[in-house]
């Protein structure tokens, strides 16, 4: 069994491919949020072929940025951030990434998992028949990001077994 990926996320050089390549080619397929009309495209081509795609909803929720969809909702609630010396904005725990800001949720609160349970598997893969949920970052906070303000230590030791705890009840919510 050849199985092929497709990472297609709008603005990318992926983005390029037509839908034809893409059903020729690939049995599964990436996508974040807000392509709905080219998943029903791509559906339709590829079962008009005798094929079938699988779509793959990628968002990471333990590290949202400024630019998703549902920021103003998140940042409405400081205490779902990480912080590091205070409990302000300006003490979460953050690095920047393009011309965007990435924050680190503190997944430790039920709350905050709950929300993202909640929002990725009725908000963001129902209406748009994604057919799973992919997350490609480890729960880590180690690693060589550019910092602007950084986790503290025990934060980063207890981050992983966060990240395991949504991943788990993520599993559950979509029936695994």
């Amino acid at each position: 069994l050849n199985l092929f990926w497709l990472s297609l996320n709008s603005g990318t050089t992926n983005d390029q491919f037509t839908d034809a390549q893409i059903v020729d080619q690939f049995d599964h397929v990436r996508l974040q949020t807000g392509n709905i009309s080219r998943i029903k495209s791509l559906r339709a081509l590829a079962a008009s072929q005798g094929k079938t795609i699988t779509f793959w909803l990628y968002h990471m929720p333990q590290m949202p940025a400024t630019f998703f969809a549902e920021w103003s909702e998140i940042n409405a609630n400081e205490t779902w951030f990480l912080h590091n010396d205070g409990t302000t904005s300006a003490h979460r725990v953050r690095w920047p990434q393009g011309s965007a800001t990435r924050y680190v949720m503190d997944l430790s609160l039920q709350a905050v998992r709950n929300y993202w349970v909640d929002k990725i598997v009725t908000d963001l893969m129902a209406p748009y028949a994604y057919d799973g949920y992919f997350n490609d970052v480890a729960p880590s906070l180690r690693g060589s990001r550019p910092w602007t303000i950084g986790p503290t230590a025990q934060q980063i030791a207890d981050f992983p077994e966060w990240g395991l705890s949504l991943a788990q009840e993520m599993k559950a919510a979509l029936g695994g």
